[in-house]
Formats: structure tokens, sequence, C-alpha cells
């Protein structure tokens, strides 16, 4: 009786996970989705950005700590046309001296820590990202919202014991 129990718990948590998680990527969705679907399948978007010709591109922050952050594109039609993972290094490597704020949410999409720094003459914005080196990518923004420095630092979720990325 304990073991059919147990058994039973086994797969409802299965089932769940499976579920939870069926939301997490865009991956399921075929082009052509309408926007109205794909909201319905990975829920409330963490950020939403004007295209072109009125197309429009929405932003999924996913994953323990931030490390995946998707961004699923529409045409004027709501018709999902394209969707990317956006936190990896070559994407990162876009991030230039002199970017807007609004074109570093475009590119990479709102960060997973905010903060200023002492002499509050910048703001920092860090992105966790999937790394084997538990880094994160910094973005040093201006008074002025302009991108003044960018680099790669140690995460601080490294200094609390969380070796399994390392």
């Amino acid at each position: 009786m304990l073991l059919q129990r147990f058994t039973g718990w086994c797969l409802l948590g299965t089932c769940t996970l499976l579920l939870g998680c069926a939301g997490y990527s865009p991956a399921s969705l075929p082009a052509g989705t309408s926007m109205t679907d794909a909201r319905a399948k990975l829920g409330t978007p963490s950020g939403e950005y004007a295209l072109a010709g009125g197309a429009k591109r929405l932003e999924f922050m996913r994953g323990p700590m931030g490390l995946h952050t998707f961004m699923v594109d529409f045409d004027a039609s709501g018709a999902m046309q394209a969707w990317t993972q956006v936190l990896f290094e070559e994407n990162f490597a876009t991030i230039k001296d002199g970017m807007s704020r609004d074109q570093v949410l475009l590119a990479l999409g709102h960060p997973a820590h905010e903060y200023g720094v002492w002499s509050g003459r910048k703001t920092i914005w860090a992105y966790r990202f999937d790394s084997p080196h538990c880094l994160w990518f910094l973005v040093g923004l201006s008074p002025q919202g302009r991108v003044a420095s960018t680099q790669y630092g140690p995460d601080p979720r490294c200094e609390f014991g969380d070796k399994e990325r390392e």
C-alpha cells in the first residue's frame, strides 16, 4: 500500500513537472502562433518592445536565477515569426559603449539584478547566463542611460556555496 501511494505521488509529481516546464521555452510553438496563444503557453512577458512596421517583441525571462531569456518576435498581425534565447556570450559581444538603455533591453531583456555604484554615477545591470565558470555579464549605464562599460565578473551566487555550475 505504501509503495503504491509513493508510486502514485511520483507519477503525479513527474506529470506536474512536465506540464510546468511545457511553457519554459517557445520551442514547441510553430511559426504563425498568435500572440494570444503564445502568452497563454508562456505566461506574462517580462517585457514588450515595439519593432519596425508594427511588429512586436515579447521577452520571457526564465530559469533558476534568470539563466535564460527568450525573445519572441511577432509581425504586425500578431503572428509569431521567430524566437531566440538571448543570454549568451556572442550576443553580449554586440553590446557596445554608447548604446542606449532601450537598445540593451531589446537585445538582452531585463537584467537579473540592477544596482547603483557607490559613487552614484553608474547603474549596473547584471545578466546571469548558462556558463560553466559561474560568471555574469555586467553592463554599466551612465546617468544619461547610455552604455559606459561592459565586462564579465564573478557571479556572487558562487560565493555562497552554489558550486553546481563551476
